[in-house]
C-alpha cells in the first residue's frame, strides 16, 4: 500500500483528487447535456417522420377522393350511354310494333274485303257435316291461297265461324 506519512505521497494524492473532481464533475454534466441533446435530436427525428407519414397518408386519401371522383364520372357516362341505348331500343321496338299493327290491320281489311273469300268460307261453313265435299273444298282451297299464306309470313289459315254447327 501507499505511505500517506511522506508530504510527497500526500501532495501526489490531494493533486489527483483535485483532478479527478472536476474531471468526474465535467463528465457527468456532459453526459447529462449530451443524454439531453441526444433526446431533443430523437424527439425531433420522430416528429419530423411523423409530419412526413401525416402528409403520405394524406395525400393517400387526396389520390383516392380523386379516384373516386373519376369512378363516379364513369358510371355517370355509362348510365347515361345505358338510358340513351334503352330509349334508342324502345323507338325501335315501338316503330317494330306498329309496323307490325299496320301490316296485320292492311292484312286482315284486304281479307275482310274479299268477297270471293267469304263466300268460300261459306261453302267450306256450310259443307262441314260433309266431311268429303269439305276435304274437297279444302284441297281446292288451300292451292289457291297458298301465294296468299307466303307473302304474308302465315303458315295457315283458320276458319271460325260464330254460328254453332250441329
Amino acid at each position: 500500500m501507499v505511505n500517506l506519512n511522506t508530504l510527497k505521497n500526500k501532495f501526489t494524492l490531494v493533486f489527483i483528487v483535485l483532478g479527478l473532481v472536476p474531471a468526474v464533475i465535467i463528465s457527468i454534466i456532459s453526459t447529462l447535456n449530451s443524454s439531453s441533446d441526444v433526446t431533443d435530436k430523437v424527439y425531433s427525428q420522430l416528429t419530423a417522420i411523423n409530419q412526413i407519414k401525416k402528409q403520405a397518408i394524406k395525400n393517400y386519401f387526396a389520390e383516392r377522393q380523386g379516384d373516386m371522383g373519376v369512378l363516379v364520372n364513369i358510371a355517370d357516362a355509362m348510365q347515361q350511354q345505358a338510358f340513351n341505348k334503352l330509349n334508342s331500343i324502345n323507338h325501335l321496338k315501338k316503330a317494330q310494333i306498329k309496323d307490325y299493327f299496320y301490316n296485320n290491320n292492311n292484312q286482315l281489311v284486304l281479307l275482310a274485303n274479299d268477297t270471293q273469300l267469304h263466300n268460300r268460307v261459306n261453302k267450306l261453313t256450310n259443307s262441314f257435316s260433309n266431311k268429303d265435299q269439305w276435304h274437297k273444298l279444302l284441297d281446292e282451297y288451300d292451292k289457291q291461297y297458298k301465294t296468299l299464306l307466303t307473302r304474308f309470313g302465315w303458315y295457315d289459315f283458320f276458319i271460325i265461324s260464330s254460328e254453332k254447327l250441329t
